[in-house]
């Protein structure tokens, strides 16, 4: 079913008259009659719909501010929550925990171990 025709504004004697001329050849009607007519039966022109409306600005500083804070609270747990880091994370703690590792033969096939000679006591060429 097509649209019944509700127009935005009030009918006033100058709409009546716009109508009845409307009626007629449109070339006789001037670019402000014309617009006259349509701004009585729509609210907005094609391009004032489709304008920008700014709202991305708006969604953009939610996202910002959300980033800001899951930042700010990681911040915080990480400076609150954790303790300080193990000593095998230091260089001198990995040093330890590879030469353990070849102490004790771990993953002698295909790990750190493979790479080591044990006769030499030193790393394969």
């Amino acid at each position: 079913m097509p649209y019944p025709a509700i127009r935005f504004r009030e009918e006033t004697e100058e709409i009546k008259k716009l109508r009845e001329k409307e009626k007629g050849d449109w070339s006789k009607l001037t670019l402000d009659e014309k617009k006259k007519l349509y701004r009585h039966s729509f609210c907005l022109t094609l391009s004032e719909v489709e304008a920008p409306t700014g709202e991305w600005k708006i969604q953009l500083a939610v996202v910002l501010y959300t980033v800001g804070l899951a930042l700010f609270f990681y911040g915080f747990a990480r400076k609150n929550f954790f303790g300080p880091l193990p000593p095998t994370m230091s260089p001198e703690g990995k040093q330890a925990t590879r030469d353990l590792e070849i102490k004790y033969k771990t993953n002698p096939i295909f790990g750190l171990a493979s790479k080591f000679d044990y006769e030499k006591g030193d790393w394969k060429k």
